[in-house]
């Protein structure tokens, strides 16, 4: 059943999800995250999975990489598939470097109450010297989101040369000593 929708709206759903497919095999513009829902509502989850690696593969330069790999991982989880989901986005992250990976692993693991897996999978992730300062940072908020202050204090600090210009840095050190006073 797609989205748990009654019949006629699921009608709806399909025929403008298959409009979107077609906008994006001919090349019209429609916008990726509109596209790449479009092929998952479309095709179901499993389906619609194998769909949008068929349109990362086919268009590898058409910025479709990180909402792609984004979206592959949504449709891994609506598979119940959590090993898949969180391997697409750590090769959507080694991909792209971008930083909604990082938010969407620490998320995840807050929302089903397990930040020990959370912590885990960033201090892996932290190992690419290219990206190290991200995922630290990254790693560091989280630990102030866990109430770790100490450890968030200890990471961020670590940073302070190379995050000393950035207003947000600044922000978070200032919340970590004013809670932990």
């Amino acid at each position: 059943d797609t989205l748990g929708l009654s019949s006629p709206e699921k009608d709806i759903v399909l025929k403008e999800a298959g409009s979107l497919v077609n906008a994006l095999r001919s090349g019209s513009p429609a916008s990726k995250s509109e596209t790449l829902r479009g092929i998952l509502v479309f095709y179901g989850a499993g389906k619609g999975a194998d769909e949008l690696e068929s349109v990362l593969r086919a268009n590898p330069a058409s910025g479709y990489d990180r909402l792609g790999y984004f979206m592959l991982g949504e449709a891994e989880l609506m598979q119940d598939d959590e090993a898949a989901a969180l391997e697409e986005w750590r090769r959507g992250f080694r991909a792209t470097g971008s930083p909604v990976f990082l938010q969407r692993f620490e998320d995840y693991f807050i929302e089903n109450e397990e930040p020990a897996r959370a912590i885990e999978t960033l201090q892996k992730l932290s190992g690419d010297k290219e990206r190290d300062l991200l995922v630290r940072f990254f790693l560091g908020r989280l630990y102030y989101r866990l109430e770790m202050l100490d450890d968030s204090l200890r990471i961020l600090e670590s940073l302070r040369e190379r995050l000393d210009l950035s207003p947000t840095y600044h922000y978070l050190i200032g919340r970590i000593r004013q809670r932990r006073d």
